[in-house]
């Protein structure tokens, strides 16, 4: 598997139909001119250095977690004590058991909301701010950073890279 931001990749698979249909001939140019898209960190004689799809994605992590773990934080506290408080009007009425066990199921998922809003929070705040691939012309590589250990640098011969 190859990680992108939170998607996960399965790799040495087979292509889908799409995926091939869509392959880029590496042997002619795809533009007459190119458009960076601010996504090119280093360039000179022997190459280019380019950054994968989930640079433009970082940050939104960061703000998911700002918006929204406060506001489920919130409502697993009021949830958690309308369950735990009896009220005397639904004592009354009976509605006391299903109405806490209502707000039990609630705070559970509130609380896997906070959960899901720290893990999207690690995620974007404690990982590599993007993962370089550099296109080295002198020895026609392509060379892909997935992460800093054994077999974290992927390399593969130009011509028989899938575009």
């Amino acid at each position: 598997m190859a990680y992108d931001y939170l998607t996960k990749i399965q790799i040495n698979r087979p292509l889908t139909e799409e995926e091939v249909a869509r392959r880029i001939n590496v042997h002619k140019p795809v533009v007459d001119e190119a458009a960076d898209a601010y996504t090119v960190f280093g360039m000179n004689d022997v190459y280019l250095e380019v950054c994968d799809a989930s640079y433009s994605q970082i940050g939104w992590g960061l703000l998911a977690f700002l918006l929204c773990f406060p506001a489920f934080a919130l409502l697993t506290v009021e949830a958690a004590q309308s369950a735990i408080v009896d009220t005397p009007a639904m004592v009354r009425n009976g509605e006391q058991g299903v109405f806490s066990a209502g707000m039990w199921v609630f705070t559970v998922i509130t609380v896997l909301c906070c959960v899901l809003t720290v893990v999207i929070l690690l995620r974007d705040c404690f990982n590599y701010r993007h993962k370089a691939v550099r296109f080295n012309r002198q020895t026609r590589m392509v060379y892909a950073f997935r992460h800093n250990g054994p077999g974290g640098v992927i390399a593969v011969p130009w011509d028989k890279a899938f575009f």
